[in-house]
Order: structure tokens, then C-alpha cells, then sequence
């Protein structure tokens, strides 16, 4: 399997069978503050995203199975890590449901590890918060 990095995702949409669906779409001008990034993001690697795309791309649950594996190499790298605020990524990735956490034990034990990370190094951010995500993928173990 191709390194998740590597991907676009117009290769992402190829992978999940949505292929042609965009492109038909591309000669229109977007219409949204959303649809002129994702244009704009579309045919660049996911490694080349910066912190506000992959913010963004997390807050939109785009393509989740490829896209929080760099989601948590950023978090690896800065744990309060955000564009417009310290922490922003972590918050986007407390917003992602459940039932992913359920189907993806990997990413939720590292994502678990982070969050404890956070909650040990990082005393200044919201630790009721913390306890609240670390409960949540608790959950979805079972």
C-alpha cells in the first residue's frame, strides 16, 4: 500500500471509487470558502499539507482512514499544534466520531498515547477536556 503521505486527494478519490466526480465538477468556480481550498488542495500530496489544511481536512472528516495518520504525525511533532490557536489540531480530532475510533485500533492507540501525553506535558490546556476524549476512545474499544 502506497505511504498515506504520499497521497492526493485526487488519488484518495480514485481509492474510494469516487473517481471522475470532481473532475467533472472542476471547470466550475468553487462556490464556498471550502470548495476553493479543497480545489486548491486537491492535487497536492497530504505530506505537503500545512497545519491549516490538515486542520481543516480533520474538521471536515476528509478521507479519515488516510488523513489522521497526518493528522497524528503533526501531533507528534507539536502536540498543541493549530493554526489560528494552540491546540486547534487536538480539538479536530476530538470531534471525530466514535465508530472510527472503533474500526481503527492503531490510530486510536496513538492518538490515546498523545492524549496522555498532553495531559502529562502540556498542564495548561483544558484536562477536562483530555479526560473527555480519553473516555470516548475508551468506549470504542469495546
Amino acid at each position: 500500500m502506497t505511504n498515506s503521505c504520499e497521497l492526493t486527494f485526487a488519488d484518495i478519490e480514485i481509492l474510494s471509487g469516487l473517481a471522475g466526480v470532481k473532475d467533472e465538477d472542476a471547470e466550475e468556480a468553487p462556490d464556498s470558502p471550502l470548495a476553493e481550498w479543497y480545489a486548491r488542495v486537491r492535487k497536492r500530496p497530504l505530506r505537503e499539507f500545512n497545519a491549516a489544511d490538515i486542520c481543516t481536512t480533520i474538521s471536515q472528516t476528509l478521507y479519515l482512514k488516510y488523513t489522521v495518520l497526518v493528522a497524528l504525525d503533526w501531533l507528534r511533532q507539536d502536540l498543541l499544534t493549530g493554526p489560528l490557536y494552540k491546540g486547534q489540531l487536538l480539538h479536530a480530532m476530538g470531534n471525530i466520531r466514535e465508530d472510527f475510533w472503533c474500526v481503527h485500533d492503531a490510530e486510536r492507540a496513538e492518538f490515546e498515547a498523545l492524549l496522555h501525553a498532553v495531559s502529562r506535558d502540556c498542564r495548561d490546556f483544558d484536562q477536562i477536556y483530555i479526560r473527555a476524549l480519553l473516555n470516548t476512545l475508551e468506549r470504542s474499544k469495546h
